[in-house]
């Protein structure tokens, strides 16, 4: 894979519980299949949306894709982002 630099998950995305299970081995299926449909946004070194898409993207061997949250052009902090 093309970005192996580890980012933390931001706190309050941690709040929220991640997918385990069937979801997540189907998932890691779809990502196989289909190549990662929805980019992983981070916030500098801080991944605000998509912890499992990475972690599912690391187990189907798929390169994750990133997108900055600045360059999404949202009215709203990074935070009000994790809560919407």
């Amino acid at each position: 894979m093309n970005d192996q630099k580890k980012y933390a998950v931001h706190p309050l995305a941690l709040l929220f519980p991640a997918v385990t299970g069937k979801a997540f081995s189907d998932l890691v299926a779809d990502i196989k299949k289909h190549g990662l449909v929805n980019p992983i946004v981070r916030h500098g070194n801080q991944i605000i949306d998509g912890r499992t898409r990475l972690h599912a993207c690391k187990k189907a061997g798929v390169a994750p894709r990133f997108v900055d949250f600045s360059s999404l052009g949202l009215k709203c902090t990074p935070e009000e982002f994790i809560w919407s």
